[in-house]
């Protein structure tokens, strides 16, 4: 190592400092003091006092730090907690950059101090090993740590993967204050967000490519001291659609850095408190339309931001009405005044005709109306009527699609010469006689 690196080494853990050699043959080594801000000197014991290292151990059960008179860091004191997992993944991606697996992680083999300088201490840093290499003192499993490849596969050998699990499980011991993990990470929700319980389940799982890295794990703590160390920013706060009618849900996001305490004022006068590890999105059902007011908090101040204005409406109030039911379309139809068809024919006069037979070719009983399903026009015999499915049933439609469907009819009359002139009544007659082969214009 280059005298920089062989500092740091030395400045945050009890690396062997020299060796011990007797006749030529190495018998043992010197280590380096553990300081005295790393012990904790006034334990309560049943005659007097002792003294003892301050171990991570500390931290994950304050309540028996402070039962002893110890120091106590407090479980909702999240910036300092997020502060020694940050200092713990810098040391440990210290030794990975260089190959180094230390293996025994255990809360008992992490110290912590008061020090700004100093708050972290790596020791019994004797079984550590070089990757390849097998170490002098064989690798040990303190209870409760065994990595998945160890207890499913029978694994032995430790590397950096058995490394990155035990360090999620440091880093989880720390910010839940337990030192039993639960199943659901139920312990540390509220203490980091979303994106931090994401790495944490990934960290202790069985898929050893899924951990995150000690590296990937101090950019997320650095990153969110420094979020805390400043008011929290709001950077985006929007609510979509921003309009609805009353009663339909809105889906609100938001982008907030830094906050311990997050609260969304409706415009209807209520407010939602919002956990640190919630998802960044929530959908409300519509009240009233106005601003949402979305309020971020942490111990350096607060910042609040507006949405833009919701408008809202009410729905439509639907009234359903009893129809009178017809006893044939051939008396629906007779409503229609036929009279506009005459231009369309040669030699028409009197159209009342259409009347007598319509009512005596096309006894079709119209659908029942359902709920608010339009009724379904009847194809006619005689005419080809589109298809006005899901359309209302008016007279206007219906002479319209009459008035279409008869046009072909009309312009081949205008170019026949027709023996039987007696009007439209002998034209049909005629069409009539030659079979139903020709009823489809």
């Amino acid at each position: 190592m280059s005298e920089p690196d062989r500092d740091v080494l030395d400045h945050y853990t009890t690396w062997p400092l020299d060796t011990v050699v007797d006749n030529g043959s190495v018998v043992g080594f010197l280590m380096r003091l553990v300081p005295q801000h790393f012990i904790e000197t006034s334990i309560a014991q049943v005659a007097g006092t002792a003294s003892t290292m301050r171990s991570l151990s500390w931290l994950a059960k304050p309540g028996h730090a402070r039962n002893n008179g110890g120091t106590v860091v407090e479980e909702t004191d999240i910036l300092a907690r997020l502060r020694y997992c940050a200092w713990m993944a810098h040391v440990m991606q210290f030794l990975h950059a260089r190959n180094m697996v230390y293996g025994d992680l255990s809360v008992t083999n992490i110290l912590w101090s008061t020090s700004e300088d100093e708050p972290i201490m790596f020791i019994d840093m004797d079984p550590v090993r070089i990757e390849s290499r097998s170490p002098a003192i064989p690798q040990a499993n303190s209870p409760n740590m065994e990595s998945p490849e160890k207890r499913l596969d029978g694994q032995s050998e430790q590397d950096e993967y058995t490394d990155r699990y035990k360090l999620a499980l440091l880093i989880y011991f720390v910010l839940a204050s337990k030192t039993k993990p639960s199943r659901n990470l139920s312990h540390v929700t509220g203490m980091i967000d979303a994106a931090g319980l994401g790495m944490l389940a990934a960290g202790l799982s069985a898929d050893k490519a899924a951990r995150p890295s000690a590296m990937d794990w101090y950019r997320y703590f650095y990153a969110q001291i420094c979020a805390q160390i400043t008011p929290p920013e709001i950077n985006q706060f929007t609510v979509s659609p921003a309009f609805g009618m009353r009663g339909e849900n809105v889906e609100i996001s938001w982008d907030v850095t830094g906050y311990r305490d997050l609260t969304l004022h409706t415009p209807w006068g209520t407010a939602m408190d919002i956990n640190v590890s919630a998802s960044n999105t929530v959908q409300i059902s519509l009240d009233t339309g106005g601003r949402f007011r979305l309020v971020a908090v942490n111990d350096h101040g607060a910042v609040e931001m507006l949405s833009q204005v919701i408008h809202i409406f009410e729905p439509p109030q639907i009234r359903f009405v009893n129809v009178p039911s017809f006893e044939s379309l051939g008396n629906v139809a007779s409503g229609i005044d036929v009279d506009s068809f005459a231009k369309h024919f040669v030699g028409a006069g009197d159209s009342s005709w259409m009347e007598e037979l319509l009512g005596r070719e096309i006894q079709v009983d119209l659908p029942d109306l359902l709920a608010d399903r339009a009724l379904l026009v009847p194809r006619f015999p005689l005419v080809d009527v589109p298809d006005l499915a899901h359309e209302i049933f008016s007279s206007r439609s219906l002479s319209r699609a009459v008035d279409e469907a008869m046009s072909a009819a009309s312009a081949e009359m205008r170019g026949a010469a027709v023996a039987e002139s007696s009007g439209i009544r002998g034209w049909i007659a005629k069409r009539f006689r030659k079979g139903p082969a020709n009823h489809d214009t």
